[in-house]
């Protein structure tokens, strides 16, 4: 990765960090984002390039080409797909609080597999400690015993990227947040299929493209993900790859 810094074992590297205690570090520059702000954003810049938002029940992708007369392809990022039996729920749970200062983002993983995370929310969107990863668990309901985990064990990272004057044991817990990651065993389903009911050429043709099964890494493979996904609709739809991406 461009612009990275590699610590490993006793080697110094990280700035402020113990490293006795670390097998391997990465620091490096990238983006951090505030999702309610990125997203609502996104919506907004859909809407006004001429985009629609309609809420319908579907219990099939392929039932989305009965909700206009003129849909020429369906895009299926449902999360989860449609009865994908490869696709399960990964629960994660963080808590918001109010600080602010923080210096950047600091991610720490453990031997065991769990993970301590500090990640501010730029804009005045306060600062998010985390987080667990619980996979095949649907439950949606706020555990209050990992809430005091997340923070205790956030309190042994702090020191890096909080200033003196801010301590994650004085923050104020604004929310917990409790959602469910649409996973899937192999990883994304990123792929063209073509109606079954079509292949002999007899009606329509009718395509989906899919694009489902993220995980956790949503935010962080969104763009490289649109970038497939929008050279799969220019190949179904037979057209230009660069006149499909320009309406992104």
């Amino acid at each position: 990765m461009q612009g990275s810094r590699v610590s490993r074992g006793a080697a110094s590297g990280l700035r402020g960090a113990d490293t006795r205690f670390i097998h391997l570090g990465f620091e490096y520059d990238t983006f951090c984002v505030n999702p309610p702000v990125y997203c609502a954003n996104l919506l907004r810049s859909f809407i006004v390039r001429g985009g629609k938002c309609v809420e319908r029940h579907l219990h099939s992708e392929w039932e989305a080409y009965d909700i206009a007369a003129n849909v020429g392809l369906v895009v299926n990022a449902s999360g989860m797909g449609f009865g994908d039996s490869k696709c399960f729920p990964t629960r994660g749970q963080t808590v918001l609080t109010n600080l602010e200062a923080t210096g950047g983002t600091v991610t720490r993983q453990n031997k065991d597999g769990s993970w301590s995370f500090i990640i501010p929310r730029f804009l005045n969107g306060g600062t998010v400690i985390g987080g667990t990863k619980q996979p095949r668990d649907s439950s949606s309901e706020v555990d209050p015993a990992t809430r005091e985990l997340l923070l205790r064990n956030a309190c042994t990272i702090e020191s890096y990227t909080l200033p003196s004057s801010q301590a994650i044991d004085t923050a104020k817990v604004i929310a917990d947040i409790v959602g469910l990651r649409p996973t899937r065993e192999g990883g994304m389903r990123i792929e063209a299929e073509r109606n079954k009911d079509d292949s002999n050429g007899v009606g329509p043709s009718r395509q989906v493209v899919h694009a489902y099964g993220a995980g956790g890494r949503g935010f962080e493979t969104s763009w490289g993900v649109a970038e497939l996904v929008a050279e799969l609709v220019a190949d179904a739809l037979a057209v230009d790859y660069a006149i499909v991406r320009a309406k992104f």
